[in-house]
């Protein structure tokens, strides 16, 4: 997925590599006929985020600045002008580096 461009190989040292489930197939193929087509059509209601009680928290992989969901969160965050919070590694990190994801998240929510 180079749009996304995982690396397996950016991860705890001792998170256990992942194999493709049997379902791996289908929940692409409803990714990608179904889920990007809608998040590509959605259309932002920034006056409605900028008015919500609720906090709103843009977050990415710290190293993928370089892919297109990274991009998407940058720019959400610029809109209510609240900071783009970075979690370790790249797209998914929270797969490959749970712990560190848990205590970004611990520290960018008790804030």
């Amino acid at each position: 997925m180079l749009y996304i461009d995982i690396d397996p190989n950016d991860c705890e040292p001792d998170v256990p590599a992942r194999a493709p489930g049997p379902d791996h197939l289908r929940n692409a193929e409803v990714l990608l006929a179904h889920d990007m087509p809608a998040i590509r059509a959605h259309v932002l209601d920034v006056a409605a985020l900028k008015g919500s009680p609720s906090r709103v928290v843009s977050a990415a992989g710290e190293n993928s600045g370089h892919v297109w969901p990274h991009t998407c969160a940058a720019m959400l965050a610029g809109e209510p002008g609240t900071p783009l919070e970075t979690f370790p590694g790249g797209h998914n990190g929270y797969v490959f580096r749970p712990r560190g994801t848990a205590a970004r998240i611990r520290a960018v929510l008790g804030s």
